[in-house]
């Protein structure tokens, strides 16, 4: 962006270190993918499906690995933990339509 000729090299080092470690504790992806898919990775329901392109989710959601969604209500989550917490308390029971696929 601008230079900065008071910053070593070891200071990079050190900022590179530290925001793998913190990307590293809260799950994200440690290093850009090579497909340059995000999320890479979507829990629906029990598949486990590999995403073929990326997709406009927030920032927060979408440098996650892998992304969890409640099948019925499509909602998106960080953790499984939070989609568990959500299934005891979500009020659906079915996708959100009436009709899924029609033959013609």
């Amino acid at each position: 962006i601008g230079r900065n000729e008071h910053v070593t090299e070891e200071d990079l080092e050190i900022f590179k270190q530290a925001r793998e470690l913190s990307l590293e504790k809260i799950g994200c992806k440690r290093s850009v993918d090579s497909s340059g898919r995000y999320p890479s990775m979507i829990e629906f329901g029990k598949y486990e499906i590999q995403t073929w392109y990326s997709s406009p989710y927030p920032q927060e959601y979408a440098r996650l690995s892998k992304l969890y969604l409640c099948e019925f209500c499509l909602r998106y989550m960080k953790s499984k933990n939070i989609l568990h917490r959500h299934s005891k308390k979500c009020g659906c029971f079915h996708p959100p339509a009436n009709e899924i696929y029609r033959k013609e």
